[in-house]
């Protein structure tokens, strides 16, 4: 009772920071219960077996509990060794949050914002916001669904972006909920033969113009490779990712542009990482995201994506295509080569070669939105 007592007295005190956030350590409470029993510092003091400048250091916070001091005053107060523990634990890490907002010149207010924290508990039932109007719990309680110990340890590494800022905050929750989707499934061996199977698949569903994301997350699943299909929050700018979880690879990816060759693409795009470059992988994720957002493109995204394309259609074929295509001579196209659909208008739509363009009627009709 006295606890509940001094915490609900000391709340109402207003600790006068840059931000107005509330952080006190056991020091603030124990002062509160002392005045509220009138105890002097002399006393309590000598109750501790300490001397008075001793508990003075304690009380201004120049000097941090000992454990054993703790359990010493959890037997002469109505403080159990967990509060006690428990108060010097947040204490400490909030004084760590707030320094490295220092460090970085920011603010809980601009931090949260840039992760856009009215919308993260619809986004994922995972995200729980203890208190939206504290700022500082907030920024907490994004820290504890990002598995960081730290405010500012981001998840997209060696990634230069045109702009300051660009959504990387966001990058960071969609990649952290697509780890969660991982944890839900359940793999079979990876093999040699694992991505060849997928590509195989892939192809024969896109001739079918159908996509399905449970099909698709069985197949990858059925060879040993994590998927995760995830929308992402508005302004990400992201396609995809491929990294390593222990042993196993994992390919997360958006839904973007919402049609189904597209989706197959940044599929394919993570399988081509997945071929060459899964032990890079073993330590660093590979992202993919819109061209327009970076300052430069990375040298094995410019060959993940020529390897998309490649299984897409082969290159010598479509080379060949470009020089003779028409819409008339489309579906002949198609017979001849035995290739799906989607994906001749997916790659007639982005090629500098042939007058075709996302307008088309082909294009509209074969990579529908779905």
């Amino acid at each position: 009772m006295i606890f509940l007592l001094t915490i609900t007295k000391i709340s109402n005190k207003r600790l006068c920071t840059e931000r107005m956030e509330l952080m006190y350590n056991f020091a603030d409470y124990l002062i509160d219960y002392l005045e509220f029993e009138n105890i002097s510092h002399n006393e309590f003091a000598k109750h501790l077996d300490i001397n008075p400048s001793q508990l003075s250091m304690i009380l201004n916070k120049k000097r941090k509990l000992s454990f054993d001091l703790m359990k010493k005053i959890s037997m002469i107060t109505p403080f159990t060794i967990e509060e006690i523990v428990k108060v010097e634990s947040t204490y400490d890490i909030e004084k760590k949050i707030e320094e490295a907002f220092h460090k970085h010149n920011d603010t809980y207010k601009a931090y949260i914002k840039r992760y856009k924290y009215k919308q993260l508990e619809d986004y994922d039932e995972d995200i729980i916001l203890k208190d939206i109007d504290n700022e500082l719990q907030v920024v907490k309680d994004i820290m504890a669904y990002l598995r960081i110990s730290s405010p500012f340890i981001n998840k997209v590494d060696n990634v230069l972006f045109k702009s300051k800022h660009d959504k990387t905050e966001l990058v960071n929750i969609w990649l952290e909920k697509c780890f969660r989707e991982t944890k839900k499934q359940e793999i079979e061996e990876y093999t040699p033969n694992s991505i060849n199977e997928i590509v195989k698949n892939i192809i024969q569903f896109a001739k079918r113009g159908i996509f399905n994301r449970d099909e698709l997350t069985k197949l990858f699943n059925d060879n040993g490779i994590f998927l995760s299909i995830i929308e992402d929050l508005p302004g990400s700018k992201i396609r995809g990712a491929f990294k390593v979880l222990d042993t196993k690879p994992a390919i997360y990816i958006t839904l973007k542009h919402k049609r189904p060759a597209d989706v197959y693409f940044a599929l394919l795009h993570e399988l081509a990482h997945c071929k060459t470059d899964f032990n890079s992988a073993k330590s660093k994720s590979f992202i993919s995201f819109e061209d327009n957002v970076l300052k430069e493109i990375p040298l094995a995204e410019k060959l993940a994506d020529q390897k998309a394309f490649d299984w897409m259609i082969n290159e010598m074929v479509f080379n060949e295509i470009e020089k003779v295509y028409t819409d008339e001579k489309f579906y002949n196209i198609i017979n001849h080569y035995d290739i799906p659909e989607m994906f001749l208008v997916y790659r007639l739509a982005i090629s500098k070669n042939v007058d075709f363009n996302f307008n088309n009627k082909l294009y509209q009709k074969h990579n529908h939105v779905f």
